[in-house]
């Protein structure tokens, strides 16, 4: 147990939901309702073992400080919500906003979506939707014509995008932009070659 805990508990959680991922991807359809529930089940048995075990602590102290920093977060989103505040301004916005202070590191909001959201709004998050669903689309397309490749790209970008649900590094993480450039690169090189008729 003490050898688990010097491990991002995030990481874990996004390397479970990879190989869960890859599991549910090679099994046969009937196998698939088996390993849902099961996983289902587990996630829910964690989560109440996780209340029990933390009923008499803060939500601060549970999440390692997180929580305020998402408080702080939303307060920015809840204040332009359809622009946000800019491309990095997250954490200085989320200062003046807050009734704390600290150094500008200590309201960095280490979620992802939610840094997307307070910085360029709405409109910044559908286009981060669409840059997801173009990746998984081309991963997809990938998995068609090979599928061990389609398979590993696919994994990764899973566990990426799960760690980045409580570490804001999507963006500034190479192997993001090494996944979707090994996956266009795929799809280019396959691409069919196109005829001119004279």
């Amino acid at each position: 147990l003490d050898t688990l805990r010097t491990y991002s508990v995030a990481g874990m959680v996004a390397l479970f939901v990879a190989v869960l991922g890859v599991l549910v991807a090679v099994m046969p359809t009937r196998l698939r309702v088996v390993v849902a529930v099961a996983a289902v089940a587990l996630v829910a048995v964690t989560a109440l073992a996780v209340a029990a075990d933390a009923r008499d602590e803060s939500t601060r102290r549970i999440t390692g400080g997180r929580s305020i920093r998402i408080e702080d977060a939303a307060r920015v989103v809840a204040e332009r919500p359809v622009v946000g505040a800019g491309i990095g301004a997250q954490p200085a916005a989320s200062r003046r906003l807050a009734e704390r202070e600290a150094t500008l590191k200590g309201f960095v909001s280490h979620t992802t979506p939610l840094t997307v959201a307070a910085e360029l709004g709405l409109l910044g998050l559908a286009l981060y939707a669409a840059l997801l669903a173009g990746a998984a689309w081309a991963i997809d397309q990938v998995r068609r014509r090979d599928f061990a490749l389609g398979l590993t790209l696919g994994a990764a970008l899973l566990a990426l995008f799960v760690h980045s649900l409580t570490y804001s590094g999507f963006f500034e993480d190479p192997l993001t932009w090494f996944v979707l450039a090994v996956a266009s690169s795929f799809l280019v090189s396959h691409a069919p070659v196109r005829t001119s008729t004279p």
